[in-house]
């Protein structure tokens, strides 16, 4: 239910309703970066913050962002995965953190005017608690309680063990290595649209593909060996999907202003990827 086309994405309620691209991109990183913050507060695992985000990324994918507040709905897909995973956390504290950092951000000069989160009207704790445990049942009703989530992480193991083993490069450091860096592409890429794209095992198998190719493990060209019979993944799903993943770290480079990994720029450049604009 939770997978789309890109033209699906493309053409969701957020874009129908005039909202620019590069104001969905925002929003989606921005929101997942809140997500995390807030997480990291509490000290929730890492499971119950990506369940969160995957959360959000759903609800977005059939709302618009000019109909709901992406703020509130970010606070609460992460107050909800927390109880899904059985993380409790006191309302009365979460909500007392939501606002100290909604305010923050309300503040912050490198958000664009499109996104940056408005001062509640109420800023009252009480009342603010009442809004999250509504919102909270908007949530449940847009995700039609759907709350099961299976992360990339699972699988990585699996691949990994099987790439290395196919391209004769196993080694303790080697599956240290791959798995490292097969996790970080993970998590970065968790800020845009690949959970609503790809199957958890498909992000999971291109991302220690693209970590092998990170550690210069195996050629930076897919066609070079058997990949799709490898992850047991079609070619062009393959293609399709690194494109995306790697097309993240070029729109986080242009929105943050902030240079890449000589690994990464490697592999844009490898892959093409052109630099993020404002209008791309």
């Amino acid at each position: 239910m939770w997978i789309f086309t890109e033209q699906e994405l493309i053409d969701s309620p957020s874009r129908r309703d005039g909202m620019p691209r590069q104001h969905v991109d925002m929003y989606r990183m921005r929101c997942c970066e809140f997500i995390e913050k807030l997480g990291s507060v509490f000290r929730l695992p890492l499971l119950s913050i990506s369940s969160g985000k995957v959360f959000f990324h759903r609800f977005f994918a059939v709302q618009s962002y000019r109909t709901y507040d992406a703020w509130l709905i970010a606070a609460t897909c992460l107050f909800l995965a927390a109880k899904v995973e059985e993380h409790y956390m006191k309302v009365v504290e979460y909500t007392k953190h939501y606002l100290s950092h909604r305010k923050r951000l309300s503040q912050d000069p490198k958000l664009a005017d499109g996104i940056r989160p408005s001062v509640p009207t109420s800023p009252t704790v009480e009342a603010e608690i009442e809004t999250i445990l509504f919102t909270e049942c908007i949530v449940l009703h847009v995700l039609a309680y759907d709350l099961n989530v299976v992360h990339p992480y699972t699988f990585v193991a699996e691949v990994v063990t099987t790439a290395l083993k196919v391209t004769n490069t196993v080694s303790e450091a080697n599956t240290k290595a791959v798995k490292k860096a097969a996790w970080s592409f993970i998590n970065d890429t968790s800020k845009s649209t690949v959970c609503l794209r790809f199957t958890p095992r498909e992000i999971a198998a291109v991302a220690v593909y693209l970590a092998g190719c990170y550690e210069n493990l195996w050629p930076t060209d897919p066609k070079a060996a058997p990949w799709a019979n490898i992850l047991n993944i079609p070619e062009p799903k393959i293609h399709a999907a690194v494109q995306l993943i790697l097309t993240t770290y070029s729109r986080v480079e242009h929105y943050k202003n902030r240079p890449l990994a000589s690994g990464i720029r490697r592999l844009l450049d490898t892959y093409g990827i052109p630099k993020a604009t404002a209008s791309s």
